[in-house]
């Protein structure tokens, strides 16, 4: 008999970073305000404002690899933007996570973005930026 594979073997999420989580029972409205009260969260280098991450997930969709990094809506993404850290590695912008909710939608829904990010050669940052880079 064939064993048929569950689309769910297609997908897995891994967090690979994790600052503001104290407790697996955390959820991110509480990580969401221990977010805001980081007076580190955003750091200049180069004239250029980098946000840490409040979350970096690693995407395995079908054996391809994405990141989903958790920003403050504020780094303002777009369509082929380009992202770097402040390793040098640059992402590019795949797009957002899209949620649904049941009854109230949290502040942090209007304030963060779950960004997927295309995954890097280098070792992934905690701080993020949108670089204007001329791709021609």
């Amino acid at each position: 008999m064939k064993k048929r594979k569950r689309q769910a073997d297609d997908f897995q999420i891994e967090k690979i970073y994790d600052p503001y989580c104290k407790s697996s029972d955390d959820k991110f409205d509480m990580i969401y305000q221990r977010y805001l009260e980081d007076d580190s969260r955003m750091i200049e280098i180069d004239g250029l404002i980098y946000y840490r991450a409040a979350q970096i997930c690693k995407l395995t969709i079908r054996n391809e690899y994405s990141l989903e990094v958790v920003l403050p809506w504020k780094i303002n993404p777009e369509k082929d933007c380009t992202i770097v850290d402040e390793n040098g590695n640059q992402y590019e912008y795949q797009g957002c996570e899209m949620m649904s909710f049941r009854g109230e939608i949290p502040e942090w829904h209007f304030k963060m973005v779950f960004a997927i990010l295309s995954f890097p050669e280098g070792n992934i940052g905690e701080y993020f930026a949108k670089q204007n880079i001329n791709k021609e």
